[in-house]
């Protein structure tokens, strides 16, 4: 009799904690689906996000770079530097990828813009677009920086921080989120 009630015991802990990892694991998934949404849609599902900000950045750059072209060679090592940056922008997968690569991106759209702007031979035409360019990835930093997918994600990390759900999330194969 003690041994069938050891082992109705061992049977119910062992439910008990797959109970517990599956609704964690549930948990999380459906929290860390929402994160995600919040970096590509914005948190308020408006398309007010930091996705959409990067796309107009790539953007921008295409035209900075095209601009440039009347300027500088393909070959300079300035353009080079935007065009490499804006391509592993454009397929950068992770947050902490497209963080980087958008590092790589201001830098060089930065130097790129000041030496096309005081090239002696530039249009009063093309000096204007370029401004424009420069302003608008300037405005879409700061509206980077102002964006609420960073509180989202620091809200996701206090999660897995805490007891017991630090415990459970590294067998589930979620990891802690990159902020921008």
């Amino acid at each position: 009799m003690l041994k069938k009630r050891a082992v109705a015991v061992v049977l119910m802990v062992l439910m008990i904690l797959a109970a517990v990892y599956l609704g964690t694991f549930k948990s999380l998934k459906k929290l860390e689906h929402n994160l995600e949404t919040d970096f590509l849609q914005g948190v308020d599902r408006d398309g007010f996000s930091i996705q959409n900000d990067l796309d107009i950045i790539v953007a921008q750059c295409y035209d900075l770079l095209t601009v440039s072209k009347n300027y500088v060679s393909t070959d300079n090592e300035d353009y080079r530097a935007l065009e490499n940056a804006r391509t592993q922008l454009q397929t950068a997968v992770t947050v902490a990828e497209k963080s980087q690569a958008n590092d790589l991106v201001y830098s060089a759209f930065g130097t790129l813009y000041f030496k096309v702007k005081d090239d002696p031979a530039i249009t009063d035409t093309h000096k204007r677009l370029i401004a424009q360019y420069y302003t608008e990835v300037q405005s879409r930093r700061d509206t980077i920086r102002g964006d609420g997918y960073n509180e989202s994600a620091r809200r996701f990390n206090d999660i897995l921080s805490q007891f017991p759900v630090n415990l459970i999330y590294p067998l589930t194969g979620i990891s802690k989120a990159s902020t921008f």
